[in-house]
């Protein structure tokens, strides 16, 4: 099982939570603590091993999207032959345009088939409580955008309350592993695999190549902008010189006197951009 989410929706205290132990390290401030893949195991039922992988934010802010999408892609590798499971983890609250870019980017590095593994789990259950709404009351009221998430992954969704008490948390954790087996059920078994990530690679290596195609354009147009910039006002100079000061030698002295003196009382000549005469106020400081 993979946590997938962006940063500091709680996926380092959900794996905890699954884990039944503090395996990942944990923030109250809202900062990541999450710097690369890390994993934790345990026996679930005296039957099954179960793996929790936890990742970077997806949209974590102080790594390139390129190093955070090496670094999922480093945690097929961990749970080997592949996840069964990819939770997107989110809050009870506001969807933001941070968390559509985070199941945007998951589907840009894995392909649009990775969200027949994904299972949408929310954390902070006890705000829910709180305005005494249940989880599907929610989801009426929530963004298109965010239904049309859950829709994807076939309606697999559920909260969670990390810091409830040990029976309540029991419950929660009881829940997100009835769905996580129902899930590997409807996939007959099947995880995420190698093959499917090198399909998704070659798209993903086009999606970036693209990126980084459009900023080197923009790049460049910012260039040739400042370039004819430049020459314009290396025109005005030399219109101003041909103009004014080549005109008449005395006259060239007389106006380089008059600026020089006027220059003490706060009076500027000068051409702007467009090659219009301005006077302005200048300052010494």
């Amino acid at each position: 099982m993979v946590l997938v989410g962006k940063t500091g929706t709680g996926k380092s205290e959900t794996g905890n939570s699954l884990l039944k132990y503090k395996k990942f390290k944990t923030s109250s401030c809202g900062n990541s603590e999450t710097s690369q893949c890390e994993f934790g195991t345990r026996v679930v039922e005296d039957r099954f091993k179960l793996m929790i992988v936890d990742t970077p934010g997806l949209y974590d802010t102080r790594k390139p999207t390129k190093e955070t999408a090496n670094d999922l892609i480093r945690c097929i590798g961990l749970t080997s032959p592949g996840p069964h499971v990819f939770v997107f983890v989110m809050t009870v609250g506001r969807f933001t345009k941070e968390e559509r870019d985070t199941i945007n980017n998951l589907k840009h590095i894995f392909g649009e088939q990775v969200m027949k593994f994904v299972v949408c789990l929310f954390t902070c259950k006890d705000k829910l409580i709180r305005d005494e709404l249940t989880l599907d009351q929610y989801l009426q009221r929530c963004p298109e955008a965010l239904k049309s998430i859950i829709k994807e992954c076939n309606g697999r969704c559920l909260a969670i309350n990390n810091y409830a008490d040990p029976v309540n948390l029991e419950k929660d954790v009881d829940g997100v592993l009835k769905v996580v087996r129902e899930t590997i059920q409807s996939n007959n078994g099947e995880c995420y695999t190698g093959a499917m990530y090198e399909a998704a690679e070659k798209v993903y290596n086009e999606y970036l190549q693209k990126k980084e195609e459009e900023k080197h354009k923009k790049e460049r147009e910012l260039e040739e902008r400042e370039r004819r910039l430049e020459r314009a006002e290396k025109d005005v100079r030399e219109q101003f010189r041909k103009d004014i000061l080549g005109s008449s030698p005395l006259l060239g002295v007389a106006m380089g006197l008059v600026v020089a003196s006027l220059k003490h009382t706060g009076i500027h000549f000068h051409f702007d951009r467009s090659g219009q005469f301005k006077v302005t106020p200048y300052f010494t400081l």
